[in-house]
C-alpha cells in the first residue's frame, strides 16, 4: 500500500530531475537543478517548505511540494498551505496517484489551525474539484509599457527597502475584516522576496539583466513587481495602495518596464484594485482552494501574484 513521506534532499534534486521537461521553462537540466536549490535556500522556503513523496516498494508513483504561509479566517489567525509541483511520470499517470497524494496529505497535514490547501493549476478544474478544491476567478490586466515622469512623492524600490514598505502597506491599507467567515491570505514580503530571486536566477541563467528596482512606493502606497524573463513580461506582484496612489504606481510599473524593453505589464485581477490595463483571461495558474475551517470560498477575492507557488 502507497505512504507519504517527506522526501530528502537528494530525493528533491532527483525529483526536479525527472519533472524536468514540466518545470524549467526552457533551462537546461542543470541550470534547472541550481535554480531550484537556491529557491530551496531562500528565507521563505526554508520557513515551510516541503516536497512529499507517494510511494510503494521504494518506488515514488507521485509527489508534490507545499509551502506553510500565515491566513486567517474572520481575522482569526490560522495556517494555509499553498501546493506546488504536483508531478507524477508518464508511465504512473491515468491511476489516481496524485489525488491519493493530496488526500494522504489533507490529511497528513490536519490540525485545528488549518484554514485551507491553496494551488494553481495547469491543468484546468476537473482533477482538483474532485479532491473538494473550488476554482476562484482568474483574470489579467494587461498593459503596454509607457515611459512617464514619477508622481510627485513616487519613488523607486529597492529589494532591500521592501520589507519596511512592505509592512507599512499592510498596516495601512491591509483593511478591515468584513465577516467572521471571510478568509485572508496576502503574500509576506519573504515571499516576495522569493519571487524576486525566481526571477533573478531565472534571468541571470539565460544571461538576461534583472530589473534595477522592484517596485515603488507612494507614501505608504506600494507596488511590487518582478521580471519573468521568459516572457519578456513585468509582473506586478501585489499592489497595496488607495484609489489615488493606485494609478501613479501602475503608471511607474509601465514606465519600469518600457526602460526595460519589455514586450508588457501583467498583472492578476484582485476585487480590490481599480481598472488597471486590459482586461484578458488567464492561460493556466487557475487559483483553487480547499477549505478545511468554516467560511466561504468566494469570499477570497484578492489573490495577487505574489501568492503564486
Amino acid at each position: 500500500m502507497p505512504t507519504l513521506r517527506r522526501a530528502g534532499a537528494a530525493e528533491e534534486a532527483e525529483r526536479d530531475r525527472r519533472s524536468h521537461a514540466e518545470w524549467a521553462g526552457g533551462l537546461s537540466v542543470e541550470d534547472h537543478l541550481a535554480r531550484e536549490r537556491a529557491l530551496r535556500a531562500s528565507d521563505w522556503a526554508r520557513a515551510g517548505h516541503t516536497m512529499w513523496l507517494w510511494e510503494a516498494e521504494g518506488e515514488v508513483l507521485a509527489s508534490c511540494e507545499t509551502y506553510a504561509v500565515r491566513s486567517a479566517v474572520g481575522g482569526v489567525p490560522g495556517m494555509t498551505y499553498e501546493i506546488a509541483s504536483v508531478f507524477t511520470e508518464e508511465h504512473h499517470r491515468g491511476r489516481g496517484h496524485a489525488s491519493r497524494l493530496l488526500d494522504a496529505l489533507a490529511a497528513a497535514l490536519a490540525a485545528p489551525d488549518l484554514q485551507a490547501f491553496l494551488l494553481f493549476s495547469d491543468v484546468g478544474e476537473a482533477m482538483y474539484a474532485r479532491l473538494g478544491f473550488e476554482g476562484l476567478p482568474a483574470w489579467d490586466r494587461v498593459a503596454t509599457p509607457l515611459r512617464a515622469a514619477y508622481a510627485p512623492g513616487l519613488v523607486p524600490l529597492a529589494a532591500a527597502a521592501l520589507d519596511a514598505a512592505w509592512a507599512a502597506a499592510v498596516a495601512r491599507f491591509g483593511g478591515a475584516v468584513p465577516s467572521p467567515t471571510h478568509y485572508t491570505l496576502r503574500p509576506s514580503a519573504t515571499q516576495l522576496h522569493w519571487h524576486l530571486d525566481e526571477a533573478r536566477l531565472s534571468a541571470a541563467l539565460i544571461g538576461r539583466p534583472d530589473l534595477p528596482t522592484c517596485g515603488a512606493r507612494l507614501g505608504d502606497a506600494v507596488i511590487v513587481w518582478a521580471l519573468d524573463p521568459r516572457t519578456e513580461e513585468l509582473l506586478v506582484l501585489d499592489l497595496v495602495a488607495d484609489a489615488a496612489a493606485a494609478g501613479p504606481l501602475w503608471a511607474a510599473a509601465r514606465d519600469a518596464a518600457a526602460a526595460a524593453g519589455l514586450t508588457a505589464v501583467r498583472t492578476w485581477e484582485t476585487a480590490d484594485w481599480p481598472v488597471l490595463g486590459g482586461r484578458v483571461a488567464r492561460e493556466g495558474h487557475l487559483p483553487m482552494i480547499r477549505p478545511t475551517a468554516a467560511f466561504d470560498a468566494s469570499t477570497f477575492e484578492r489573490v495577487p501574484r505574489g501568492l503564486w507557488v
